[in-house]
C-alpha cells in the first residue's frame, strides 16, 4: 500500500506530529504545562473546545 503524503503544514500533518510528540513520550514524566508552554490558557482552552467537538464528530460517525 503506497504511503500518502500531506503537506508538512497541513492540519492533519500538525495533527500527526502532536500525536507523534505524545505517543512517543515517557507517560510518566510527560509535563503538560511544558508540553502546552507555546499556547496562552485561552489558547488551551480553545484548543481543549475544539478537539472535543472533533472526536465527539467521530463518534456521531461510528
Amino acid at each position: 500500500m503506497e504511503r500518502k503524503m500531506f503537506p508538512k503544514d497541513s492540519l492533519i500533518s500538525l495533527l500527526f506530529q502532536c500525536g507523534h510528540k505524545l505517543h512517543h513520550s515517557d507517560k510518566s514524566t510527560l509535563d503538560p504545562e511544558q508540553l502546552f508552554q507555546g499556547l496562552s490558557a485561552q489558547e488551551q482552552e480553545e484548543l481543549k473546545t475544539l478537539l472535543t467537538k472533533l472526536t465527539a464528530s467521530w463518534k456521531e460517525e461510528e
